[in-house]
């Protein structure tokens, strides 16, 4: 049997790793966001040009949230943004009393794709065990001074010693890791030093990336940062729905 502490952890632990998944707006939220995500602690929205985050959790007892949201800064207001990987659960938004406005059989995806917000550059976003991970995967010939992401919502931004962007906020600081770079070469998958850069110059809580020893120009190149948000969440208390009912097929709706 586990310790009364670790039976207190275990709920939170596990909902890490239920996948997170993306359906298509169409019509259960705001007109301007494309797909959404919800999971206990973080909800994702996209939109045209930003990533819309509302992280919540319990802090000293209390319920706190935050909403952030990730810009891309000069991109292609038309980009395509589509979902990939299609997953086998489907989503119902049983929203008001009329079945005639419910929103039911949605498609979930794993990965949602910017196609050229920059040019020659596409933007993946996924998330995997309390993470949200980006690709940002550079076409040969593209530019890397095009990619720039400021943070709306932050109080500023600064790189640890390890390389890991720090993005500091009224309610903590949360951490996108250093990120991990690659290109494949006749065959083989080739590190190639990546690292963000701060473009004070630019505004307040704006950055890119470099990348260095190893980079061929003359090769698609994988940025692949991850941005923490399981780290903000505090408190070890028992989530609760607010209403709860079953159907005659037992199934269960929060």
């Amino acid at each position: 049997m586990l310790p009364n502490h670790a039976r207190r952890r275990a709920p939170r632990e596990k909902r890490w790793n239920i996948p997170l998944t993306f359906v298509e707006n169409v019509g259960q939220t705001r007109e301007e966001i494309r797909y959404i995500s919800g999971k206990p602690g973080c909800q994702v929205g996209f939109s045209a040009d930003e990533v819309q985050f509302v992280l919540s959790g319990k802090r000293t007892g209390r319920q706190e949230g935050m909403a952030l949201s990730l810009r891309f800064l000069g991109a292609d207001p038309a980009s395509r943004i589509e979902g990939r990987r299609p997953d086998s659960g489907q989503v119902h938004y049983l929203i008001g009393g009329d079945p005639a406005g419910w929103k039911t059989g949605l498609p979930t995806y794993r990965e949602i794709v910017y196609r050229e917000p920059w040019p020659g550059v596409d933007l993946v976003f996924y998330g995997n065990e309390g993470t949200i991970k980006y690709d940002v995967v550079v076409q040969p010939g593209a530019s890397l001074d095009r990619i720039r992401f400021v943070y709306r919502g932050a109080e500023g931004l600064s790189l640890s010693r390890e390389g890991d962007l720090l993005i500091h906020t009224a309610r903590g600081v949360l951490t996108e890791e250093k990120p991990v770079g690659y290109q494949w070469a006749d065959g083989r998958k080739v590190p190639v030093d990546c690292r963000f850069v701060m473009l004070e110059g630019q505004g307040p809580c704006v950055y890119g990336f470099a990348a260095g020893e190893g980079y061929r120009p003359d090769l698609e190149l994988v940025i692949d940062p991850t941005l923490t948000y399981s780290t903000y969440l505090g408190g070890i208390d028992t989530d609760a729905g607010l209403s709860l009912a079953a159907d005659a097929a037992g199934s269960a709706y929060v």
